[in-house]
């Protein structure tokens, strides 16, 4: 019964076109086809800090290799590229990095983009739940960052060398 309806699931990532053509599909038995009226906006972290977060998610070094979290994210924006061509209505990409320098400019965005009225009011209650009183943090990658550069410089130019060309061609 609601105007909008939202999945935030990692999942949707590789499953988008399965999403569009459930929910696109008449159910009614027309042949006629149905405006798609799902729109997808996809957001995607620095492939280092989403490493790290989802490592510690998974209980660390003993139970899940580090290379292979980031072979996740590769497979992961791999099947996204390939799927954008063939998602309707505009599909967004969305980095954190730059959501969290001018999240109340993005959140505008995203606003007009879904057809959806907002006001600066309604962005800054966002922000503000999400963020709390003091906003959303600027420097949600620092503490990968740090960590990331602390490590062996044989170690990180093995795992540069490797993803750096798939990630750069990723965009």
């Amino acid at each position: 019964s609601k105007p909008v309806l939202v999945d935030k699931s990692p999942p949707a990532a590789v499953m988008s076109r399965a999403f569009q053509g459930l929910y696109n599909t008449n159910v009614n038995g027309s042949d006629e086809p149905k405006v798609s009226p799902t729109r997808f906006l996809f957001t995607t972290r620095h492939p280092i800090a989403n490493a790290y977060g989802h490592h510690h998610l998974l209980g660390g070094s003993d139970v899940v290799p580090f290379d292979m979290v980031i072979q996740n994210y590769v497979k992961v924006h791999q099947y996204l590229k390939g799927d954008l061509p063939h998602l309707k209505n505009g599909p967004k990409l969305l980095k954190l990095e730059d959501f969290v320098v001018d999240p109340a400019k993005h959140l505008a965005e995203i606003f007009s983009w879904l057809g959806v009225n907002s006001s600066a009011e309604i962005v800054a209650a966002i922000i503000k739940e999400v963020g709390g009183d003091d906003g959303i943090r600027q420097d949600t990658n620092e503490k990968y960052k740090t960590k990331w550069c602390s490590i062996d410089g044989f170690k990180r130019g093995k795992v540069e060398e490797r993803y750096q060309p798939i990630i750069k061609d990723l965009g």
